[in-house]
């Protein structure tokens, strides 16, 4: 049940960001930006294009030209804290009743 509650919050997390990714990259890409940020990131993380890990790469790998006049640092240490969720999740693994709160408030936190 925990793990079905955190996987709804990382889902309205990934449709929270896609608007404000997509805008953000535009805005200093242009509509090359999906090509020029799938250039940027491994070539796993670059073909799910559509998913919460995407984003939060997006968001890590073009901080200092694109997002760090958006996010404060501690903007940028939520998207590294709910990344690490992301994968712990992904990959089914044990997720204590305390860290899912935790998780649940980082992103609660990053969407405002």
């Amino acid at each position: 049940m925990d793990r079905d509650r955190l996987g709804e919050v990382l889902r309205i997390v990934a449709n929270g960001l896609r608007p404000f990714v997509e805008a953000e990259m535009r805005r200093v890409h242009g509509e090359g930006w999906e090509k020029v940020a799938r250039s940027g990131l491994p070539p796993h993380m670059a073909s799910t294009g559509t998913d919460l890990s995407f984003f939060l790469a997006v968001i890590n790998a073009f901080w200092s030209s694109v997002f760090r006049s958006k996010l404060s640092f501690v903007d940028r240490s939520y998207t590294t804290e709910l990344r690490d969720f992301r994968n712990r999740w992904a990959h089914q693994e044990q997720i204590p009743p305390a860290d899912i709160d935790r998780a649940i408030d980082t992103a609660r936190r990053l969407l405002r």
